[in-house]
């Protein structure tokens, strides 16, 4: 299984997720915003759409709306942005590339947190946490995600 990625240089967001990680006991990860969840298709024809998406895109910066939380693991603490009409045509386009069905309810995020706490919690979270006004998109990723999010393992990159 794999997953295509967003990925930012960014420290901030890094040291951001690895804190909530050990203050939860959750899994580290990178950070990013996922263009396209789990998809089975083979990994030649994924780099191959990756390839085609990149060459008609420049590189952008995306920009947080807010802190939000939900009851999905995979957005348990996340950061709303801005550009949702723009990563959602990507998700699109590559969706198209890949034939496979898009989301319509495709929600561009940036995850802090994969974990279960309280909603108490997640509040308190939303208002700590200091975010920059803008993220660099600094490469594509596919992603190997078939094994625990501790064994996430890139196996294609593209710089932007």
């Amino acid at each position: 299984m794999y997953c295509i990625w967003l990925t930012f240089d960014s420290s901030d967001l890094s040291e951001n997720i690895f804190k909530l990680a050990q203050k939860y006991n959750g899994p580290v990860f990178q950070p990013h915003c996922t263009l396209l969840g789990k998809t089975d298709v083979p990994l030649p024809r994924i780099k191959s759409a990756v390839i085609d998406l990149m060459s008609n895109y420049k590189p952008i910066d995306v920009h947080p709306v807010r802190i939000s939380y939900s009851d999905n693991l995979w957005r348990s603490l996340y950061i709303e942005l801005y550009e949702k009409k723009t990563l959602t045509k990507l998700h699109k386009v590559i969706s198209d590339l890949l034939s496979i069905n898009y989301y319509k309810s495709f929600l561009p995020h940036i995850s802090l947190m994969y974990n279960t706490i309280s909603v108490r919690e997640k509040k308190k979270l939303c208002g700590e946490i200091k975010l920059k006004s803008a993220y660099k998109i600094s490469s594509i990723k596919i992603i190997d995600c078939s094994e625990k999010v501790e064994e996430w393992s890139t196996v294609f990159e593209l710089k932007i």
